[in-house]
């Protein structure tokens, strides 16, 4: 039925909508996840370059997301060889997916944090946008990230403008109330996806 993009800011809800896309029959294809088997991979050239760029990020033979995290998202140019390093790696193992459910019935969703950013947009049939508002936003990300504002800020600066998004975007679920009602939302939009053809 389908090939679409699920993307969001940090902590909008876009896995949760994954989760529950998942439950309904969707297949889903998780960026993160993806690159986070890499770096469980001790073979691969991504744990290797990682290992290689930021040894300290390493504990105890395991890249550490935490510390890789705390390093890359205050210094740009850290940030900028990490996604030099991992993205090509993720589009890749992303665009064979894409090609093997383009030849099969049903409705595939990748879930990309950076799709606008990065213009992957391009290479799925429709893409859903989860938004909430900046202030509820902001309190998610110190919540579950423990992060300080300061630092929850600027990783949302890595981010397009929720409206050029939004206007990109072929749907858009809003998270700004209770779990039970983006439920409701993420229903009411697995009825669209199961109309498309």
């Amino acid at each position: 039925m389908g090939v679409f993009a699920l993307t969001g800011e940090p902590a909008s809800g876009k896995s949760m909508a994954a989760a529950l896309l998942n439950a309904k029959g969707a297949e889903i294809f998780d960026a993160d996840e993806c690159v986070h088997g890499f770096y469980r991979d001790t073979g691969s050239m991504v744990y290797k370059k990682v290992v290689r760029y930021f040894p300290s990020a390493l504990k105890n033979g395991v890249i550490c997301r935490d510390i890789l995290g705390d390093i890359v998202f205050r210094d740009p140019k850290a940030l900028s060889i990490l996604e030099g390093i991992t993205h090509p790696a993720v589009i890749r193992s992303m665009k064979k997916w894409i090609r093997q459910k383009r030849k099969q019935d049903g409705i595939f969703i990748a879930e990309v944090p950076l799709l606008f950013e990065k213009k992957l947009d391009i290479l799925f049939d429709s893409v859903i946008l989860v938004t909430v508002k900046k202030d509820i936003l902001l309190c998610r990300l110190m919540g579950l990230r423990k992060l300080t504002k300061e630092d929850a800020q600027r990783r949302l600066g890595l981010f397009k403008d929720i409206r050029v998004k939004q206007a990109l975007a072929g749907y858009v679920v809003k998270n700004n109330g209770t779990k039970k009602d983006f439920k409701k939302k993420v229903d009411l939009l697995w009825e669209k996806l199961k109309r498309v053809r």
